[in-house]
């Protein structure tokens, strides 16, 4: 009772955290674009893909903005940079890029071949990408990036941060058993008695390492080598070390922190974006030559992304909710798995004494009897 009461409140705390900052990022968007200007461009002549993501990236890069001790800094933003570096032609230095596995549209599969032409149409260098559609292409960014970000974190829950091929799964096995019980070193190896636990753990801890391995944007590896960072004092300063590896004293704040961070930037270009195309003959794929297609075309593009922003939101919360289940249930399923040893052992035991105790226990109910 107690253990799903506990879930309970985890799960509703974090759903609700991340619900109650998904309405403070949505409330402050329409700010933020109008001091920003990034509203609208102007110039009719300009008013393609290309340079649509070109202002938006000038107009944010170098912003910053605090909201109830959570920070949102869009150079620390790895889907803006992945934007951003595909488009904007001042391709300013992030400094995720040496963590970073993928950076190009080409690595994310994010192409559209014009048949005639044979160029592609999301290639900022030989297209206004006014054919490209975002809203089929973007959400594969975000998608990875997040999944990337979630995967990480549940092997932190395992107790893996690390995937050198010096860190055994023994020793990962004995920090999480000391961690959660600290009388016990599960993996002792003058002492097999958990031997069955012993091994099962270790397979888990294989497994959150295949995590890590398996991460397609973020080089975790390079990431969790950076050395002297102070997560406590200045977490600001590098919110994705801080969010997923180094932050031990708030750990599912920071983390919920880089998630707030991604969506945030995200949520505002999808409101930079669909504000611009909405009912516009701008912006559009110029197979369409008429006003009233070029501007259907770009209210499907539009309703797409409104769409895919609430799939988003859902996955993100359901993500979050497994995330707390598994902090909450793993420990005790790795007890559980201590008391069934336990308890087969004593009854192996058991099994050793059963039968003269029985013998006796005859005996001495019918002493007075003579055989």
């Amino acid at each position: 009772m107690m253990k799903n009461l506990f879930k309970i409140v985890v799960t509703v705390w974090l759903i609700s955290l991340f619900a109650g900052s998904v309405f403070a990022v949505n409330s402050s968007i329409d700010r933020m674009m109008d001091e920003m200007s990034i509203w609208l461009i102007d110039n009719p002549e300009d008013r393609s893909i290309q340079n649509l993501i070109n202002n938006f990236c000038v107009k944010v890069w170098d912003s910053k903005w605090i909201y109830d001790d959570k920070y949102f800094d869009a150079n620390q933003s790895v889907f803006l940079s992945v934007l951003c570096k595909n488009v904007w032609y001042t391709q300013q230095y992030n400094i995720y890029n040496n963590f970073m596995l993928k950076t190009g549209f080409n690595q994310f599969g994010i192409s559209e071949y014009n048949a005639d032409t044979r160029l592609d149409n999301c290639n900022y260098s030989t297209t206004n990408m006014n054919a490209c559609d975002l809203s089929k292409h973007l959400p594969k960014i975000f998608d990875q990036i997040a999944n990337d970000y979630f995967n990480i974190k549940q092997a932190d829950l395992y107790g893996v941060d690390s995937v050198s091929q010096g860190v055994k799964n023994e020793d990962l096995a004995n920090n999480f058993s000391k961690h959660y019980f600290v009388w016990l070193e599960m993996c002792d190896p003058d002492d097999d008695y958990y031997d069955q636990t012993c091994r099962d753990l270790k397979n888990y801890m294989q497994w959150a390492k295949k995590l890590l391995k398996k991460t397609k944007v973020i080089n975790f590896e390079e990431l969790s080598n950076l050395q002297d960072i102070d997560c406590i004092n200045d977490f600001d300063q590098n919110i994705l070390y801080c969010g997923l590896i180094g932050d031990e004293l708030k750990p599912d704040q920071s983390f919920l922190n880089v998630i707030y961070n991604e969506y945030m930037w995200y949520r505002l270009f999808v409101a930079y974006y669909s504000f611009n195309i909405k009912d516009s003959i701008y912006f559009a794929d110029p197979f369409y030559t008429s006003s009233t297609e070029r501007i259907d075309s770009n209210n499907e593009r539009f309703l797409s992304f409104e769409q895919k922003i609430i799939s988003t939101r859902w996955a993100i919360s359901i993500a979050i909710r497994s995330l707390s289940e598994i902090s909450s249930s793993f420990p005790l399923h790795i007890g559980f798995l201590m008391y069934q040893e336990d308890a087969n052992m004593f009854m192996k035991e058991l099994a050793k004494i059963y039968a003269p105790i029985r013998t006796l226990y005859d005996k001495l109910r019918n002493v007075q009897i003579a055989e």
